[in-house]
């Protein structure tokens, strides 16, 4: 009687869907930057800074810290002329996370005084510190926008000021990523057993920034951050036992689980009166060097095919007002940036479901201090909340891959003869930040 080998099948068939890119290049970080889609790298504010650009850890405030919380549910549809052949791939999960941040000008002496400030940003998912779901390569599915929030993200940074029109920053950030092996063999009673050893390990990537104003009423921010992935890597190791004397390939299970291409933001910011703030300017991405989001389980599979995803820029342009009613503030924000998608027409085997988005968002803060708001030193509070609507442009994909290409049938491909996409994104968070 043979023994069925259920540990390498789970090892195997864990396989869903993953992500490419990171929650804070999607959705933003914190809630002032995501208010105003994005557009905070010349106007960089509190422990968020870390992120939009570090310069700005040193540009105003002595002491805060931040909590918050994030969420983001999914509306992707899929049109197909085979449904069935897609059934659940588009029903994508709500997701939330916490945030933590923290801005501390150091408090230094003589020439160093309120020129040097650390901070401190932290992403924790609710339900795991790193996530990735694993489909057979060709499946269909949303890998530019689907499961993005689902790793632990840390970045540290710090901001000097070198001169009053002049503040420059760098930092560092670290995701989540999975290494271990997966042993399949016989216990000491015969029967198959699996034993599991993973680690969880950091990937680290750079960030560097500057803000200058060469006017009291302009500013202009620079950033440049490093690529990272998220990866994951399990070698499958089988011996089936001499009641299944199968010879098991070498089986792999890796891939990028979250990956951010490296990016240059450039913006210009505009004060035209004191209390309000315009800011514009372009992100480029370099997603031509994006790797392949799942690996061949086997060297036996055939290749697969090249993403060939291009280079983006994205724009953006967002604004926000201050008004004070005594001890109390009220800031609004809002913000559009336009989305481009690297991935190119799906007319291969690849089924990577994504389109041009537009975003949307809306910010609102309410502020209580003892003091003058513009002190640095006095003690407030301020409770900020944001909503972004990403709204994806449909498209259709038609398939022009021969029959028979590469050793399988065009018919066993999902996207055959055409599969298109478009949705809604909606994401949201609030704030409690304390300034001392």
């Amino acid at each position: 009687m043979l023994r069925r080998p259920e540990p390498l099948l789970v090892a195997v068939l864990l396989l869903s869907t993953p992500a490419l890119a990171g929650n804070q290049d999607l959705y933003g970080f914190g809630v002032r930057g995501p208010g105003m889609s994005g557009a905070s790298v010349a106007f960089p504010r509190g422990f968020e800074s870390v992120w939009y650009n570090p310069a700005g850890l040193v540009i105003g405030g002595g002491r805060s810290f931040a909590f918050g919380i994030q969420t983001t549910s999914f509306n992707l549809e899929i049109d197909t002329p085979r449904p069935e052949d897609v059934a659940g791939i588009e029903d994508e999960r709500h997701i939330s996370g916490v945030t933590f941040g923290v801005n501390v000008r150091l408090p230094l002496l003589g020439a160093l005084k309120d020129r040097i400030a650390i901070g401190l940003g932290l992403y924790i998912p609710t339900s795991t510190l790193l996530s990735a779901r694993i489909p057979q390569p060709y499946t269909p599915q949303f890998s530019m926008v689907a499961d993005r929030a689902r790793t632990v993200s840390i970045q540290v940074a710090l901001g000097v000021k070198i001169a009053e029109w002049l503040q420059v920053g760098a930092g560092v950030r670290a995701l989540a990523a999975l290494t271990g092996r997966i042993q399949v063999q016989p216990n000491e009673l015969g029967r198959l057993g699996g034993n599991v050893e993973d680690e969880l390990v950091a990937r680290y990537a750079p960030a560097v920034g500057a803000v200058g104003r060469p006017h009291p009423d302009w500013a202009i921010g620079l950033v440049w951050r490093g690529a990272i992935g998220g990866v994951f890597d399990l070698p499958v190791e089988a011996d089936l036992g001499d009641d299944l004397p199968l010879d098991i390939p070498a089986l792999r299970i890796a891939g990028t689980a979250v990956y951010d291409p490296a990016q240059l933001a450039l913006h210009l910011g505009w004060q035209p009166m004191e209390k309000l703030s315009i800011e514009a300017g372009v992100t480029w991405r370099r997603w031509s060097n994006a790797p392949v989001p799942i690996e061949n389980t086997t060297e036996a599979l055939p290749a697969q095919e090249p993403l060939n995803y291009s280079d983006t820029f994205a724009p953006r342009i967002g604004a926000e007002g201050h008004f004070d009613f005594g001890a109390w503030r009220l800031a609004t924000r809002g913000g559009y940036a336009f989305e481009p998608t690297p991935v190119p027409d799906q007319t291969g085997r690849h089924n990577f479901l994504d389109t041009d988005r537009h975003v949307i968002s809306l910010g609102l803060g309410v502020g209580y201090g003892a003091g003058d708001p513009e002190d640095d030193s006095a003690f407030r509070i301020d409770l900020d909340l944001y909503g972004q609507v990403h709204i994806m442009a449909p498209r259709h994909f038609t398939k022009t891959f021969l029959e028979g290409d590469a050793g399988v049938s065009i018919t066993d491909n999902a996207g055959y003869p055409w599969i298109g996409a478009d949705g809604t994104i909606l994401s949201a968070g609030a704030s409690l930040a304390v300034h001392l």
